[in-house]
């Protein structure tokens, strides 16, 4: 575990302008953690820690990599008042003075007395900030120079010929290259399909020649239609012009095609396209992730959450529709299929006996109806129709 303060992780957050809502929802994250003392098979005790980001939780490295920029920023205040240089690669390039990686810190400076009593003076000040506990001692504690030794895959003192030192460099790459390759080729292999002609040339039931999401053999002797004239060629199956075998049924299809041609702007096309793959992240598709929910409609309370409940026949949308004046089916909006409700507002949207304003209104009455419930989910804020 980390030992950073909590109260200045907050702190943090807050100078480094994010927003307060945003603030409390990582502070609940990394606060809720509590401790019991196991002692005789027996669980004892409630402690509550105010410190501390937890390892292996996915939130903790970049909490961890934001409070380092708190030492960062004293290191270059440092910096600018003169007090640290650092070390420059050329007399044109600008001064480098510390180097992260991972856990690891490499500080640089001038071989002075005050330059190395200034970076313990940013270290001590970081470390009662943040509840760190640095060790100064050991982290500027060098009597010697640089051995033979590496650190970060390189060595730790420069010295003889580069070419030599750095070979290892060249070496590592050159092996990697050469691994890359090979198994380049062999992905190369699996995207590559036979252009079947005149068949002279291909064994058309072992060769990969349909495309099926990758190349495959056929699986029955009428999977593809060929050109007999043509000559047999390897072709790559992973581009637009690719022969596609995953027919879809023509009334599919038709509505895929027009979603895209629905007079509104983009980002309300792409919203139609989400909603008929399944992938608006209401609770009934979190819990198909492994998210563990309560997938009641939070509007209604009568349903799970689903994306066709949550659009359509749930109250607060249906009172929508009919306010926009919108022409629902007869029998009503599908209460579980998005692709018939979506089909019947694409053929509104079509309709040229209807007034433009109604037909346009289709997929903007849409859009505030997820609007509105995102408000409901994430502000708690319940939007009148």
């Amino acid at each position: 575990m980390v030992e950073l303060l909590w109260n200045f992780v907050e702190i943090l957050l807050e100078k480094l302008g994010f927003a307060r809502a945003w603030i409390r929802w990582v502070m609940a994250c990394i606060s809720s953690v509590s401790y019991a003392v196991l002692l005789n098979s027996h669980s004892h005790g409630f402690i509550r820690p105010e410190r501390g980001i937890r390892q292996g939780d996915p939130l903790s490295p970049f909490l961890y990599i934001l409070c380092t920029e708190a030492l960062v920023n004293v290191l270059n205040q440092s910096k600018t008042q003169g007090k640290l240089h650092g070390i420059k690669l050329s007399s044109s390039c600008p001064a480098v003075h510390h180097l992260l990686f991972a856990d690891d810190s490499l500080r640089m400076c001038d071989a002075t007395v005050s330059e190395r009593e200034e970076i313990k003076s940013c270290l001590k000040l970081y470390g009662d900030a943040s509840g760190q506990k640095i060790e100064i001692q050991e982290a500027l504690g060098i009597m010697k120079e640089g051995s033979e030794r590496t650190y970060l895959g390189l060595p730790e003192c420069f010295k003889g010929s580069k070419k030599d030192l750095l070979n290892f460099i060249k070496e590592m790459l050159e092996g990697r290259l050469q691994g890359c390759i090979l198994h380049g080729k062999e992905l190369l292999k699996q995207g590559l399909y036979r252009d079947i002609g005149n068949g002279v040339q291909s064994n058309v039931w072992a060769e990969n020649w349909i495309i099926d999401g990758i190349p495959r053999p056929p699986m029955y002797r009428e999977d593809r239609e060929v050109n007999l004239a043509l000559e047999d060629s390897v072709s790559w199956g992973f581009t637009k012009n690719a022969p596609d075998n995953r027919v879809l049924p023509p009334l599919e299809k038709k509505l895929w095609n027009n979603i895209w041609k629905i007079k509104a702007p983009s980002k309300l096309k792409h919203f139609f396209w989400r909603s008929l793959s399944g992938v608006l992240a209401v609770k009934e598709r979190l819990q198909t992730r492994g998210i563990q929910i309560d997938a009641t409609c939070q509007s209604c309370g009568a349903r799970a959450e689903s994306i066709s409940h949550v659009l359509f026949p749930c109250d607060k949308a249906r009172q929508m529709w009919e306010l926009a004046n919108i022409p629902i089916p007869p029998a009503g909006f599908s209460v579980n299929s998005v692709f018939l409700n979506i089909f019947h507002l694409v053929g509104v949207m079509n309709n040229n006996s209807l007034e433009m304003n109604i037909r346009r209104a289709v997929p903007w009455v849409m859009w505030q109806i997820w609007k509105a419930r995102n408000s409901l989910v994430f502000k708690n804020t319940s939007l009148s129709p």
